[in-house]
């Protein structure tokens, strides 16, 4: 499992509203460490 979550590389590439889609996709044991 991929420790870090793909919002990081989505924010980069995409403007906040898809932020919130890509959100979701992130682990949700290690969506904590995304904040």
């Amino acid at each position: 499992h991929r420790l870090r979550c793909f919002v990081t590389d989505y924010i980069y590439t995409q403007p906040p509203p898809g932020l919130q889609v890509r959100w979701v996709s992130c682990f949700s044991d290690i969506s904590a460490l995304c904040l």
